[in-house]
């Protein structure tokens, strides 16, 4: 995952480039408001509704921690928290698709009464695909340094549809069906599971990145703040 202490930041792969790079400071805050405040805590809906105990306390506890998380680096200097914020991103990421993926098994077991392990060995399977081929996907991509043209490796996309493909089929079933009474369950735990993937992957990648940018500081240009120069209607980086 090192890269090696010569290499210059510009002599490495544009993807490598950009997987280095920060977020631009007045940005980080915003973007992890609206990532926890708006997106993430959307996953409260389908554990709070209808309430079981059990799912509650399989994520409630971990929804608290992350919210009280972001809270505590509302408060922090932006320019100190340039890498822990996509530390905390993967491992939002990371909260939000376990509690989809609850949320699923939830709706399709006491709702929909998929009460066979198989429904439950299908998604838990097309789950582990997408975090073990993103994961391969990025430690591949990540320790080719060369800028040489080359053979692309296989598209994030393409995981992405086969971890996916259980929910599609769920939605698939429900328009064939049109069973009304149930349509509306059957459409909510297909969505549930697609949210659930995609979690997993932004989870897979965030956490790379932030694990990747450590153990290559020194080609990392974090953004530092603002320096007053003599003229006081000038400021200088």
């Amino acid at each position: 995952m090192q890269i090696n202490k010569d290499t210059k930041l510009r002599d490495l792969p544009e993807s490598i480039q950009k997987h280095l790079q920060v977020l631009a400071s007045f940005q980080t805050k915003q973007a992890l408001g609206s990532i926890t405040f708006i997106l993430f805590n959307l996953m409260l809906f389908p554990i709070l509704v209808p309430f079981m105990d059990l799912y509650a306390w399989l994520t409630l506890p971990l929804v608290v921690i992350m919210n009280g998380w972001c809270i505590y680096l509302m408060f922090r200097n932006t320019y100190t928290i340039q890498l822990h914020a996509f530390l905390y991103i993967g491992i939002l990421s990371c909260v939000g698709a376990w509690g989809y993926f609850i949320s699923t098994q939830k709706y399709a077991y006491h709702v929909l009464e998929l009460q066979s392990p198989v429904f439950f060995l299908i998604t838990a399977a097309g789950m582990a695909i997408v975090v073990f081929a993103i994961l391969q996907y990025y430690k591949k991509k990540m320790s080719d340094t060369s800028t040489k043209e080359k053979k692309r490796p296989t598209s994030t996309i393409s995981y992405l549809l086969v971890g996916i493909a259980p929910g599609m089929g769920i939605l698939f079933y429900h328009q064939v069906t049109k069973q009304s009474e149930l349509s509306l369950v059957i459409s909510m735990v297909g969505a549930f599971y697609i949210f659930a993937v995609f979690f997993a992957y932004f989870s897979v990648k965030f956490i790379h990145k932030y694990l990747f940018m450590r153990a290559n500081r020194h080609l990392v240009r974090l953004e530092k703040p603002l320096k007053k120069s003599k003229n006081p209607n000038i400021e200088v980086r």
